[in-house]
């Protein structure tokens, strides 16, 4: 996975992270400020990594939707058959909701609610009556997740009843705020029913896909076979919501759809779907998901071995041999173990298709740990400490991202009551093994 990250004193970097067996690791970093970030250099730079990797361990290449990223990881993925690009789900379903928020109701809703939230924020005493009389603070939008003008949409929505209290209060109407002409346009939106309305439709309409990206966007990294079943879900969620609006639910689902077949499109999206257990044990398999996990497995191996998954495949639809048992049906359905963990348990009488399952059941559909790894950068490059050279800052972002996993390792399963942090990293920091923490 990689993405730019650029600092407080406008260096650019771009961050690489390798997720393996559920976990993601830092790798590296590259100083880009004197770059052109184009489809040139960024093949350059993933090709140095890959062939770091080794292409044989590399099953996918994780970034979000740019037409840079999108060229460069095109063109490895043509030296390297075996390698697909998977765009970012979080970052697919934030450019649904940019392109959902350009309709023309939607776009006039955020546009108002934003100029009332800028003025209610531009006035130190307006904003302490705001807070006062609300009972907080409301959720601020951010220029490049459109996901967060709807975050900012609710908030404001949620406070509904004490913003109207409070705007036909003696306290607001006798004072100067309320005699300025923005004041006057606040006053008229807010004590209206139908602007509240409006909000609630826009609202409304981004609900289900607000809760998919919620899932792309977790800290859990979402699955590449669990992305298919979520889609589902939402689709259905939006057909029983707008059960009787048909029109409206087909003009949503056409933006959703539109951008979701790049993210199944060259991909092993669907391959992992028919590979995951809980689809085989509850859903079964359609002729088309079948087709496509056809194509992905020849994809990811030679014939002959091809030809045997396939043929394994077969014994696994048809629960045989291990996966008869009730315990692999039990622990599928329930979802509480990992697909690969399953496939770990239950595989055993189909070792090609059970290494397949392993390693392509265990990856991400998300690069929102590359976005997440930036907070490192930040935290150790500030503005009080910006004259770090990038090889400096490359090595404290490595080790303390990579040294906080092995901290998660350390206290898992640990009682709460005995366990020592302090002595742990320090046992950590110390004990060398094999990949030692250097300086």
């Amino acid at each position: 996975m990689c993405d730019s990250w650029t600092g407080p004193m406008r260096n650019s970097v771009i961050n690489f992270l390798v997720y393996s067996g559920g976990t993601m690791y830092f790798l590296k970093s590259i100083n880009a400020s004197d770059k052109i970030q184009d489809h040139q250099y960024l093949l350059k730079e993933i090709r140095a990594v890959v062939m770091k990797v080794e292409p044989h361990n590399v099953i996918q290449l994780v970034t979000d939707n740019g037409s840079n990223y999108k060229k460069a990881c095109k063109i490895i993925c043509h030296e390297f058959p075996t390698i697909a690009w998977q765009p970012c789900l979080a970052h697919t379903i934030n450019l649904m909701l940019k392109d959902i928020g350009k309709w023309p109701e939607h776009d006039a809703c955020i546009r108002s609610a934003q100029r009332i939230c800028s003025w209610l924020y531009n006035s130190n005493s307006l904003h302490s009556m705001m807070r006062e009389a609300i009972g907080g603070e409301l959720v601020k939008w951010n220029v490049t997740r459109f996901g967060t003008n709807y975050m900012f949409l609710e908030s404001m929505y949620r406070k509904k009843d004490q913003f109207m209290t409070w705007l036909v209060s003696p306290e607001f109407r006798q004072s100067r705020h309320f005699k300025s002409e923005t004041g006057r346009y606040i006053y008229e939106c807010i004590t209206s029913l139908q602007w509240w309305a409006n909000m609630e439709y826009v609202i409304n309409d981004v609900e289900p896909l607000y809760m998919f990206l919620r899932f792309a966007d977790t800290d859990k990294t979402p699955n590449l076979s669990e992305v298919t079943m979520e889609y589902q879900n939402m689709r259905q969620t939006y057909a029983s919501k707008f059960s009787c609006d048909y029109p409206r639910f087909e003009k949503i689902m056409a933006v959703i759809d539109a951008r979701m077949n790049t993210v199944m499109s060259g991909t092993y999206m669907a391959t992992a779907c028919a590979l995951n257990p809980y689809v085989q044990y509850s859903l079964g398999t359609s002729q088309t998901v079948m087709a496509v996990m056809r194509n992905g497995l020849e994809k990811m191996l030679n014939t002959n071995s091809a030809a045997i998954a396939l043929q394994e495949f077969e014994i696994f639809r048809t629960k045989q041999g291990e996966f008869s048992s009730d315990i692999a049906r039990r622990m599928a359905i329930n979802r509480k173990t990992s697909p690969a963990a399953w496939w770990a348990t239950f595989g055993g009488d189909t070792p090609v298709l059970q290494r397949v399952d392993r390693r392509l059941l265990s990856q991400c559909a998300a690069s929102s740990g590359c976005e997440r790894n930036m907070s490192t950068f930040a935290y150790i490059h500030t503005k009080l400490r910006n004259r770090l050279s990038h090889q400096k800052l490359d090595k404290l972002v490595f080790v303390n991202y990579n040294l906080r996993l092995r901290l998660q390792r350390a206290t898992r399963g640990a009682d709460p009551y005995d366990y020592d942090s302090v002595s742990s990293f320090m046992d950590l920091s110390l004990y060398r093994q094999s990949s030692a923490i250097q300086n």
